[in-house]
């Protein structure tokens, strides 16, 4: 979609909101202008008296749509009056039988009387441009649709109500408040007047700095709850790595043997433990080898722990190595959440001290390993914190600091007020291409084509 071309559209659109295929009930939806006049050319209310040419907003209607003399389907008509529906425009949406052929042949008959197909996030576009949503919340919409876990839920809906938006206009006001005593000074520069103490003005500084250093630290647990917490399963060849995956998962996903080195690959699945989505990794044993195939394996396994928040490590009834010992300084320096843990501890009589006693094969210590993924969540404490969990966000908050670091030297050397006007302007604008404040077409062509066609 080239947002340009249908940024200033206003032409009636339509798309099924449900997906397409084979149900109980499909959804299409309509919006623009004249699409209520439209759809009454075609609609034939149960109830005379209930014209929806005359119906207010929030109001449902029972009744046929009629192809010409051709009965398509017995259909119920929810009717939303602008500026209050989605879009902001005037809008149906037809609950019809979920036929794929009923479907396909209302779209066809809407097209014909001139309300054309929508393209990919259309819906949500109006809905921006028409000021029901700033653009961060309209990429809220996408996350919730896409949202695989509680957490993820939560997050999206505190985006989409605003929480977020709120944080950055804020910090947006925050500089233009800074600008505006700037150019007060710069209208004055004959007289030689200073508006503001500098003193206040690097106490601004470094409290912006700090509020945009969090929002952008809080990405990386963003990120990983949304997409996952990624835990990469560590150890030497045969220690039951596979059995943790598959009793954590409670599937047999990885294949279990006495053969060592049977993992050659990674492999991945994801379990919601308590709202919150974890993308587990199962990890070729590490070990000395020739076999060129399980070599590979394992320069993967060493990729993984890079990639990983949370490692597991897994040791065995004959306890810690030197290799063990080596992998376990190197995971440790990494900062990394570390669980050890010892697998078949019901073949020895005392464990390893500090270690999470586990036996896979009689499902003991498991929800000892689940306590301490949990934990890394809590740590973070995300329930009172704004996060952070799209790239394109944290990429601006990135710039705004970089100019806010810049403006903070600019002032320790003596640059000219007007120079660093210049940089505090353009932290404004990375701040303000977050919400839609400030936009170009290609950008709102990379957002909106991402939605699904009905969004």
């Amino acid at each position: 979609m080239q947002v340009s071309d249908f940024l200033f559209k206003t032409d009636p659109i339509a798309a099924i909101a449900t997906g397409g295929n084979a149900s109980a009930i499909a959804i299409i939806r309509c919006s623009g202008e004249g699409v209520i006049q439209k759809i009454s050319t075609i609609f034939r209310p149960k109830k005379q008296a209930q014209d929806i040419l005359t119906l207010p907003g929030y109001r449902q209607v029972y009744g046929s749509i009629y192809d010409g003399d051709y009965l398509i389907d017995e259909v119920i008509i929810s009717i939303y009056r602008n500026p209050h529906s989605f879009t902001g425009e005037d809008s149906v949406e037809i609950s019809c039988h979920g036929s794929v052929f009923i479907q396909k042949r209302i779209l066809v008959l809407l097209n014909k009387i001139g309300i054309r197909p929508a393209q990919a996030g259309e819906f949500t576009l109006r809905a921006w441009k028409n000021r029901k949503y700033d653009l961060a919340q309209a990429e809220a919409i996408a996350d919730l649709i896409d949202s695989r876990s509680e957490t993820a839920h939560q997050i999206a809906i505190q985006h989409l109500k605003g929480q977020f938006s709120d944080t950055i206009k804020k910090l947006r006001q925050d500089f233009i408040h800074f600008a505006s005593l700037l150019e007060l000074e710069l209208d004055f520069a004959e007289e030689d007047l200073e508006f503001a103490d500098r003193e206040n003005f690097n106490v601004l500084i470094k409290n912006l700095s700090t509020h945009i250093q969090q929002l952008i630290d809080s990405y990386q647990i963003g990120k990983a709850i949304k997409e996952g917490i990624p835990v990469a399963i560590i150890g030497k060849p045969n220690v039951g790595k596979s059995s943790l995956l598959n009793q954590l998962l409670q599937d047999d996903k990885a294949i279990v043997s006495d053969i060592e080195g049977t993992t050659r690959d990674l492999i991945e699945d994801v379990i919601d433990l308590n709202g919150y989505l974890f993308r587990f990794i199962d990890t070729a044993g590490i070990r000395q080898s020739d076999d060129i195939i399980e070599k590979l394996g394992i320069e993967r396994s060493m990729k993984a722990i890079e990639r990983a928040a949370i490692v597991i490590y897994l040791i065995d009834e004959k306890g810690i190595t030197v290799d063990d010992e080596v992998l376990l300084n190197h995971i440790q320096n990494s900062q990394k959440l570390l669980i050890k843990a010892q697998n078949k501890t019901d073949l020895i009589n005392s464990p390893t001290t500090d270690w999470i006693a586990l036996s896979v094969k009689l499902q003991k210590g498991v929800e000892l390993i689940i306590e301490n993924l949990l934990s890394y969540v809590e740590k973070h404490n995300i329930n009172n914190r704004t996060i952070v969990t799209s790239a394109r966000h944290v990429f601006l908050l990135e710039q705004t600091q970089k100019e806010l670091t810049q403006i903070q030297s600019d002032f320790m050397e003596g640059i000219p007020t007007d120079l660093i006007a210049i940089s505090v302007r353009s932290a404004m604008n990375y701040l303000g291409e977050i919400t839609g404040t400030i936009h170009v077409d290609n950008l709102l062509e990379n957002i909106f084509s991402k939605f699904c066609i009905g969004k």
